[in-house]
């Protein structure tokens, strides 16, 4: 398990995956924590995503992004599905340039 001090990278995407409103894609800017990026080392990791301006829950986000893409491109993007009463529901709905807390990449 690799721990990193939290970062707070922007959201530089957000959007419907599909025609299902409830599937999302998102794509956190994490060049500017290049060692973050480099911590994602196989497939299957994930990151423990916080609000910092909330209360609420943390969220552990598989990483949907290939490696070397992560690495050369300084982002991590993943699917993620809304559920009706779970922190996912907040996720879905921040804006692009919200931050969010990544403590670390782990798995």
């Amino acid at each position: 398990m690799t721990l990193l001090p939290g970062r707070r990278p922007l959201l530089t995407h957000i959007s419907p995956a599909s025609i299902e409103p409830s599937f999302f894609h998102i794509v956190l800017d994490v060049s500017d924590s290049l060692d973050l990026a480099t911590a994602f080392t196989s497939p299957g990791q994930y990151v423990q995503l916080r609000f910092p301006t909330t209360t609420m829950k943390p969220s552990f986000l598989a990483i949907a992004f290939p490696l070397s893409l992560a690495t050369s491109e300084g982002r991590f993007k993943f699917h993620v599905k809304k559920v009706v009463g779970s922190t996912t529901v907040a996720l879905c709905e921040l804006e692009r340039g919200d931050m969010v807390e990544v403590v670390g990449v782990i798995g």
